[in-house]
């Protein structure tokens, strides 16, 4: 019996559908990945239809309008709503099975219910933002974007009502615990990416004649992954005297951030995160470079996924970032041995044909009920890309100016419960 066409889409998150899509194909399943948002970074690996190229050129257009030109803005509008529309019956005869990255569909989730009736399966993927609540969320709620509590709180009404319809139609949901507090139904709880596999390492650039410790830190935005104070740790640490090489880079090409990759001893990557493996650890883990992140949830990544999911590295709270780094400087055979842990892993967990193969599995539905996760067990309050403080800020305002009921978590009154007294009770 011939499998069913997949398609992945309709944007790039890190490289993963142009990884995935390359799994599959590895494994002789038909598949494409279009992407109607131009990804920054550029990824690439995405098949440019006719009809996606005119998507993302009208999408480009709407986003680079001002608001307050509304009749400019109006039309982008409806004309990215027709391409949409054209591309949504384009796609409907040629695939059977439908991935989505984020939770950007193809008419604003009206068309779920269409894919329902015609009997694709409808598989989402999140990574953090699409299903986070706003007020754990430092890339929405990041003081520099000025958004007030009654924005958070719409934001926030909006995010809940998104998931609620993906929970209704989605045959399978692929997220993690720390980023699921609006599910109502157990999902896949899966940290996993697979690799970038065309790069391969020929030449070792951690040879530095000049004896100091190359340290690399990429953040896509600084503010939320908390630049200033891993800059901040560094210099304390030079200041004990550590030789480092300290590099920063930032709105660079893939290409190049793979190239530093190369280059360095080890990855810090983010100070507040809620993922142990994002894209650019995954990278880094295959070149035999470890990672550090920061990260409140380390205290429950145990508790809430399977052990084999939990890569090598250093999963560290935020308040031991300088001593993980220092561990790292002082100790290279520890650093090269965790490298070697950390490839391993993902060479065995993450590459492009693994992921696909566990993808197969969900498609098929004969995957271990082990994989899956029920939401009414998350008991993290913390988020990412934010301090502990400024957590309890933001929680605090929005149950003041919308009530508990702010929060979208009726069905988890437990949950709620723990929220408003983290809130409400200071450290």
């Amino acid at each position: 019996m011939q499998k069913p066409k997949i398609l992945i889409g309709l944007g790039e998150i890190g490289g993963y559908g142009a990884n995935l899509k390359r799994g599959f194909r590895q494994l002789g399943v038909e598949c494409d990945f279009i992407s109607v948002v131009e990804h920054p970074f550029g990824y690439g690996g995405d098949d440019t239809k006719l009809l996606v190229w005119w998507a993302r050129w009208v999408f480009n257009r709407l986003e680079k309008t001002p608001r307050s030109q509304t009749f400019r803005r109006a039309l982008w509008y409806y004309s990215y709503a027709l391409a949409m529309l054209l591309l949504l019956l384009w796609v409907l005869p040629r695939y059977g099975v439908f991935i989505f990255l984020t939770n950007r569909t193809f008419l604003r989730h009206f068309d779920l219910p269409i894919l329902k009736l015609l009997n694709k399966k409808i598989i989402f993927r999140f990574g953090g933002t699409d299903t986070r609540p706003p007020y754990l969320d430092g890339g929405i709620m990041a003081k520099s974007r000025g958004l007030s509590i009654a924005q958070c709180i719409r934001a926030t009404k909006k995010q809940k009502k998104i998931v609620s319809v993906i929970d209704k139609y989605a045959d399978v949901i692929v997220n993690y615990p720390p980023v699921a507090h609006f599910h109502e139904r157990p999902f896949v709880a899966s940290v996993l990416n697979p690799y970038y596999d065309d790069l391969k390492q020929e030449v070792d650039g951690r040879d530095n004649p000049t004896g100091s410790v190359r340290i690399l830190h990429a953040p896509s935005w600084p503010e939320p992954k908390g630049t200033v104070e891993i800059r901040r740790t560094i210099k304390a640490l030079e200041s004990k005297g550590y030789n480092i090489d300290f590099v920063e880079i930032t709105g660079v090409p893939h290409s190049v951030v793979l190239e530093e990759v190369l280059r360095c001893d080890f990855v810090v990557d983010e100070l507040y995160n809620d993922a142990p493996l994002g894209s650019l650890p995954v990278e880094a883990a295959f070149h035999g470079r470890p990672t550090i992140n920061g990260a409140y949830y380390a205290e429950h990544i145990y508790r809430d996924l399977q052990p084999e999911w939990i890569p090598p590295g250093i999963f560290c709270h935020p308040e031991n970032l300088e001593q993980a780094i220092e561990k790292l400087i002082v100790d290279k055979d520890y650093r090269l041995e965790l490298g070697r842990k950390a490839k391993a892993f993902v060479e065995t967990h993450c590459s492009p044909k693994q992921i696909a193969k566990n993808y197969l599995q969900l498609i098929e539905g004969n995957f271990p009920q082990e994989w899956l996760y029920d939401p009414k067990n998350i008991r993290y309050l913390l988020g990412a890309s934010l301090s502990e403080s400024r957590v309890r800020e933001l929680v605090r305002a929005v149950i003041e100016e919308g009530g508990v009921e702010a929060l979208h978590l009726e069905d988890k009154p437990e949950l709620r419960e723990m929220f408003v007294t983290f809130a409400f009770n200071q450290a």
